[in-house]
Formats: C-alpha cells, sequence, structure tokens
C-alpha cells in the first residue's frame, strides 16, 4: 500500500514539473490571476458601495430619530395638561416654534430618494406630515382657550357663568390634546417601522 501511494506521489511530483516548465503555464497563470484580480476588485467595490449605502441611510435615519426624541418630550408635556388653567406650564419648557420649525426642515431636507425601500420614504414623509400638523396644535394648548381668537365670542356669551366658562375650556383643551396625541401617536407608528428597515 505505501509503495502504490509513493508511486502516486511521484507520478503527480512529475506531471507537475512538466506543466510548470511548459511554455503556455505562464500565460494560463496569468489570465487566472487576472481574473482573480479581477473578481476582489468588483467584491471590494461592491462592498465598498454597500457600506456606503448602510452608513448614508444611518445618517438620514439619526435625523429622524432626533426628531422622534423631540416627539416624545412634547408628548410627555401634553399628557400633564389638565383641566387647571396653567397646566401647560411643562410645554413652555420642552417646545418652542423655531424648534419645531427646524425640525420640520430637517426632515424635509432628508434626500429620501437615497433611501432603499419604499417604507422608508413612506414613513419619512408621513413622519414630517405629522410634525406639521402637530405643530399648528401644540401652538393652541401653549395659550388658554380663552385667548384663542375663534374662541373669544363663545367664552364672552358666557361671561359671569364660572362654571360654563371652566366646562368649555376644559372641552377645548381636551380636543387639542387629543388631536396632539394622535399626530404623536402617528410619529411613533412611522418611526417604528422606519427603525425596522435600517440596518444595525
Amino acid at each position: 500500500m505505501e509503495a502504490e501511494m509513493h508511486v502516486d506521489w511521484h507520478l503527480f511530483m512529475d506531471w507537475l514539473g512538466r506543466l510548470i516548465s511548459s511554455d503556455g503555464t505562464p500565460a494560463w497563470v496569468q489570465a487566472i490571476g487576472s481574473l482573480a484580480a479581477l473578481f476582489i476588485a468588483i467584491r471590494v467595490s461592491r462592498l465598498s458601495v454597500e457600506h456606503a449605502g448602510v452608513l448614508k441611510q444611518k445618517s438620514m435615519f439619526s435625523v429622524v430619530e432626533a426628531s422622534h426624541q423631540f416627539a416624545c418630550s412634547i408628548r410627555s408635556a401634553v399628557e400633564s395638561i389638565g383641566a387647571e388653567p396653567g397646566s401647560n406650564a411643562e410645554l413652555y419648557s420642552v417646545y418652542h416654534k423655531d424648534v419645531m420649525a427646524g425640525m420640520i426642515k430637517a426632515l424635509q431636507a432628508l434626500p429620501v430618494h437615497e433611501f432603499s425601500a419604499g417604507q422608508q420614504v413612506v414613513s419619512t414623509l408621513s413622519i414630517t406630515n405629522q410634525f406639521v400638523f402637530l405643530s399648528g396644535v401644540v401652538e393652541k394648548l401653549l395659550y388658554d382657550p380663552s385667548l384663542l381668537a375663534e374662541y373669544k365670542k363663545s367664552f364672552s356669551d358666557l361671561d359671569g357663568d364660572r362654571k360654563g366658562r371652566r366646562e368649555l375650556r376644559v372641552t377645548i383643551t381636551n380636543i387639542f390634546k387629543g388631536n396632539a396625541l394622535r399626530h404623536l401617536a402617528e410619529i411613533d407608528k412611522h418611526y417604528k417601522k422606519l427603525e425596522n428597515t435600517i440596518p444595525k
């Protein structure tokens, strides 16, 4: 058995020696080397493009993530608003119309066409729209309803009726509060959908 293996090994070495010393060897070795180099170059290039795409998506998502954190702060303040005047004080500490406008501009400036999935585009656009709607509602929650132009007549009609004015104030505040929380829930929903599509 050992003799057979010894002979086979010698035959292989002899064949390899003839192959290496033949005139065509350099050409096919060079061809194989060129093909291997081409494959590696294409693979590295493709990986670089994929990596750049992932980094771009993560960069764009960070803007959405910052807006979501802002929305969470607003939600906490809105939830603390009660029936009593002045219960919206926390909202003043987290919300400013210029900050909201800047957040909306940052979301609108995102190149959504560079996202790799349709759901990412839909979620980002939906979040942006919800922030636009939210800003109008939160602006109204900053003021006592009796100071809002569209309700001044209703309050003046109840002049002297403290209970009626209080009930009207509570009703209007609850409507605005409910609207704000609905927009915030939509932001949450679309944020989670977007987050699930971003590569980790």
